[in-house]
């Protein structure tokens, strides 16, 4: 009725999309940070795409381990498609997988094959992921995604060592912690980041 306000959220749009932590195939620290690392990445190049909202990886990942379903999850971030996957790694070598879901049914709309690359190229998953997710949600890239850069592996590891300490940063120890795993990310390999402590 006139004056007022309705109480319906409106729901999301089409073309938005939250990257959840990957899920880890093997017990190792290593495994972990890339279960965050690769999706991260992920979020930094479909952030990319015009037209395209990506919830922030900080938000997204902190369904990691809850058991919550997807609809649920995507409720919380106002997102209508979520992608999810899995990695393993085995000695110098990473495979991924990787699924779009659409989440009012919970129904996969998309899903990869394996993806198979050396730990120093892992970044490549992203040029092929995100294509496919790009189509799938009906949306165009804007040009083509920038080259992936390889990646220095041990200043991949204290990048991401960095942002677990700066996660926890509730005391000075933790966060002069985090500061000195960056410094020794960028001594080793200041070319692949995109920005120094935490970008999300």
């Amino acid at each position: 009725s006139a004056g007022k306000t309705s109480d319906r959220v409106a729901p999301p749009s089409d073309k938005s999309v939250a990257v959840l932590a990957f899920r880890p195939g093997s017990v190792d620290r290593e495994n972990d940070l890339l279960c965050e690392a690769i999706p991260d990445e992920l979020c930094n190049v479909l952030g990319q795409v015009p037209g395209l909202r990506v919830a922030a990886s900080a938000s997204a990942f902190s369904f990691k381990g809850k058991g919550a379903r997807l609809r649920d999850i995507a409720a919380q971030l106002g997102v209508a498609y979520l992608v999810d996957g899995t990695v393993v790694k085995v000695g110098n070598r990473v495979r991924v997988r990787a699924e779009l879901f659409r989440a009012a049914d919970e129904t996969s709309v998309w899903k990869s094959g394996d993806m198979v690359h050396e730990l120093k190229d892992m970044f490549a998953v992203g040029d092929e992921i995100v294509p496919a997710i790009a189509k799938n949600l009906q949306v165009q890239l804007g040009g083509s995604a920038p080259a992936a850069k390889s990646v220095n592996p041990e200043a991949f590891r204290l990048y991401y060592e960095g942002r677990r300490a700066w996660s926890l940063r509730g005391t000075t120890e933790h966060a002069a912690r985090a500061q000195d795993f960056f410094q020794k990310a960028i001594d080793l390999d200041p070319m692949p980041w995109r920005c120094i402590g935490p970008c999300n």
